[in-house]
């Protein structure tokens, strides 16, 4: 009678194996997504932290302008650090007074800030013509044709609205305009500044500019008729750290503690 053959151990081991050697993978697939979630969740908490610390950063800087005593910041372009308990703050307050508001300048003004940064004639002067006749009212630009015709002679499916600039990024849209060039003029242009340039608070580019074209005897720097003091309209631009995160805001906002009808003495008019 033969006897039975037992059944062979070295297939039973190599399961064995094959069983603990898939749950060790398993344990490290899990390990390592529990590592990412846990580093990731991080990341969302140091964002957060870092975008509230730059939105009180900006909620501090309306405050410390309304203050009316002399501890009130200045819009004068200052860095100022503010320490923080997990990073650092840095914010700069930047006076629009000192910029040229496009709905209001003369062709001649903003061919001059071209020609300042770096853009040659005959380009400028068409270029100055150009944003003018776009916030300018009527249909005919300065030589007398269509301003409509022009635009989609150019291929444009839009026209000039013959109204002041809304946003800074319209400029833009205007004919014959590049990135480069709105990106150069942006720093001395404002849309939410009225007639007047302050000289005191102009940068260089807008001071030659205006002293180019004898600004004195077009209007740009006189006084209101009335004396009061125009609403101030500051740039904050805050940026905070928090570990490894980092937020900016950049807010345009308009301050005017006169005006006795509106809700709040400020306004926001950009937030980025």
């Amino acid at each position: 009678m033969r006897r039975k053959r037992p059944p062979p151990r070295g297939f039973a081991l190599l399961v064995v194996l094959w069983t603990v050697a898939l749950l060790a993978l398993l344990g490290t697939h899990v390990t390592a997504t529990a590592r990412q979630a846990a580093s990731l969740s991080l990341r969302l908490r140091d964002a957060a932290a870092a975008g509230a610390a730059a939105d009180g950063l900006v909620a501090e800087a309306i405050f410390r302008l309304l203050d009316p005593s002399p501890r009130r910041w200045v819009a004068d372009g200052t860095r100022r650090m503010v320490r923080l308990e997990g990073g650092v703050a840095e914010i700069r307050l930047q006076d629009h007074a000192g910029r040229v508001n496009p709905a209001y300048a003369t062709p001649q003004l903003l061919a001059a800030l071209l020609r300042h940064e770096g853009v040659r004639d005959p380009r400028a002067t068409a270029l100055g013509t150009a944003i003018v006749d776009w916030a300018g009212s009527g249909d005919a630009d300065a030589s007398g044709k269509s301003k409509a015709a022009r635009y989609r002679a150019a291929g444009k499916m839009y026209g000039p609205p013959n109204d002041a600039f809304l946003t800074p990024d319209e400029l833009g849209l205007v004919l014959g305009m590049t990135p480069d060039v709105v990106e150069r003029l942006a720093p001395h242009l404002s849309v939410w500044t009225g007639r007047r340039v302050d000289l005191g608070r102009a940068d260089p580019v807008v001071a030659r500019a205006l002293q180019d074209i004898g600004a004195g005897s077009t209007g740009l720097l006189q006084e209101p008729p009335d004396g009061s003091a125009p609403p101030l309209v500051v740039e904050i631009l805050a940026q905070a750290q928090w570990r490894e995160a980092r937020a900016m805001r950049r807010v345009v906002v308009r301050i005017d503690p006169a005006d006795k009808d509106a809700p709040r003495p400020w306004r926001i008019l950009a937030w980025d």
